[in-house]
């Protein structure tokens, strides 16, 4: 395995945006959880860290239910 530092993302970038059109032309595939519901998620994933609770992202998450267990 070689790497190479020229395809390093930097750690803080601006603008991420995310598009499934080729997975789901390829593969068939579709989120789970659609945008708005994705940025309810990580509200309530920062709002449990600013009140000093366990982070969401620690927890089980049970997708039959959309929810963590």
């Amino acid at each position: 395995v070689i790497k190479d530092e020229k395809f390093y993302r930097p750690s803080e970038v601006q603008i991420l945006c995310g598009d499934y059109s080729k997975a789901k032309k390829k593969l068939g595939w579709e989120p789970k959880v659609k945008f708005k519901e994705l940025v309810k998620i990580m509200l309530e994933a920062d709002m449990q860290f600013l009140q000093g609770k366990t982070p969401v992202s620690s927890q089980k998450y049970d997708s039959r239910y959309n929810t963590h267990v």
